[in-house]
């Protein structure tokens, strides 16, 4: 039996006068199986075929592939099933108006795919004047997705795994150091994302204004990542953003404080430039923009500000020798924006503080020196409770962040602390709703952006 597909995507079409230079390009891609036991579908061998790709034209802009036909069969031979694909179309060297390229469509449309290797999926829509971009942290273990029902509109981005979450989330059990997975408590922390969670996941923001940020594990190995991405992507889930890393500037990566929540591995900031390097290449074969991570500084002379300058300098000059994203042409080495989490109130300026250090005052100077766009994935007061003062400093403090970010008008966009956490106790002031449901804090963050 012989399945043959010829597929012209019109998704990929670009028209003659649009380019300037172009070649042709072709990739292949091909699996054998007895019996047809673990024969691929098609979606999976167009995994495949994008995976070469990037092998053959690394680096290579996913808008440059163009006008893409994808032949497809599949054929018995006896005991034996072979599944191929094959892909031809134009690779675009040169655009035909050089100062102003077409610019890539949104994340989350095939559009800027390689040649149509993913998906069709619908494209969150973008937030607007009366709906500024307000994201929020949700752990895919544990969350009740129904409860943030009340949310939507409010919400424009769901950030995941979530947090210092994400520095211990693997796709596979086997991924996890074999040091984590002896230590009972450390092998706790592990999180295994199953494919019953994705397609919770998936199931939750079908249909729904919101986009999926998702923040790497950078202790993890790149291939093991990518195929984690992939796993997503092949349930119809375009992340349109991913974030490298969380809080890796603290004190528990650089000193290996091996009881620091998250901790895997050593990482300091010449550790992380190198990852940068090493990542972001093959992060740029797939359509999301890719934040870096910044660390907020204190303004203040705090013991822990030397060290987060040393990082953000390091970063600084990492995006200045690999220019193009601030100009909208994300090239192979470039990051489209800067991930950074600012906290305010009740800062713990102590040589054994391996968490989080927060800010005393409104002066965000610092982020000035940066110049893509910020993601605030993480923010918050660390000094208010439920009381109406509590709940008005919380107020207060989100909405100076937002006017601060307004006032760079670069498209830098705004989110808060975790959506939810099972542990919470009364007075505990991080999480917007609990098992009992919107939390006095989450009641006030749905005024947002709190201008009034």
């Amino acid at each position: 039996c012989k399945v043959s597909e010829s597929l012209s995507l019109d998704s990929t079409n670009v028209a003659p006068s649009k380019i300037s230079k172009s070649e042709r390009f072709s990739v292949d891609a091909k699996h054998t199986a007895l019996l047809g036991i673990g024969t691929p579908s098609r979606n999976e061998l167009m995994r495949d075929a994008r995976r070469e790709l990037s092998k053959s034209y690394p680096g290579t802009p996913e808008r440059n592939f163009a006008n893409a036909v994808v032949n497809y069969t599949k054929t018995n031979y006896g005991i034996v099933t072979v599944a191929n694909l094959h892909a031809e179309g134009d690779l675009i060297l040169e655009w035909a108006d050089k100062s102003s390229p077409a610019p890539p469509k949104e994340a989350g449309s095939s559009t800027e795919n390689l040649p149509g290797l993913a998906p069709n999926l619908n494209s969150p829509q973008q937030a607007s004047a009366d709906r500024p971009h307000f994201i929020i942290n949700s752990r895919m273990r544990n969350t009740d997705w129904e409860m943030i029902q009340p949310w939507i509109p409010t919400i424009t981005g769901l950030r995941i795994p979530g947090g210092s979450v994400s520095q211990y989330t693997w796709g596979d059990e086997a991924h996890v150091p074999a040091w984590l997975m002896a230590d009972a408590r450390k092998r706790r922390q592990q999180t295994i994302i199953t494919t019953e969670e994705i397609d919770g996941y998936k199931n939750f923001i079908d249909g729904k204004d919101v986009e999926t940020y998702f923040c790497l594990n950078i202790n993890d190995a790149l291939q093991n990542q990518l195929d984690l991405i992939d796993r997503f992507r092949d349930a119809e889930i375009e992340f349109t953003h991913v974030e490298i890393g969380n809080e890796t500037y603290l004190p528990k990566f650089r000193k290996e404080k091996k009881a620091g929540l998250g901790f895997v591995r050593k990482i300091d900031y010449t550790d992380y430039v190198k990852l940068l390097d090493e990542w972001i290449p093959s992060l740029r074969n797939y359509p999301f923009k890719i934040l870096v991570v910044a660390a907020s500084v204190s303004n203040d002379g705090s013991r822990g500000d030397i060290y987060r300058n040393e990082w953000n300098n390091a970063v600084l000059d990492y995006i200045a020798k690999n220019p193009g994203a601030a100009d909208g042409i994300a090239l192979h080495g470039a990051a489209d924006g800067i991930a950074l989490h600012i906290y305010q109130g009740n800062r713990e300026d102590s040589p054994d503080n391996l968490e989080e250090e927060v800010l005393e005052s409104d002066n965000y100077s610092f982020a000035d020196q940066f110049p893509l766009p910020l993601h605030i994935t993480e923010g918050g007061h660390r000094g208010v409770d439920w009381s109406p003062e509590g709940i008005e400093l919380y107020k207060t403090f989100h909405r100076n962040l937002y006017l601060y970010l307004q006032s760079r008008n670069d498209g830098s966009r705004y989110g808060t602390h975790v959506l939810y956490n099972p542990r919470n106790q009364p007075n505990h002031p991080f999480p917007l709703y609990d098992p009992n449901g919107i939390t006095p804090l989450g009641e006030a963050a749905r005024e947002f952006p709190f201008t009034k």
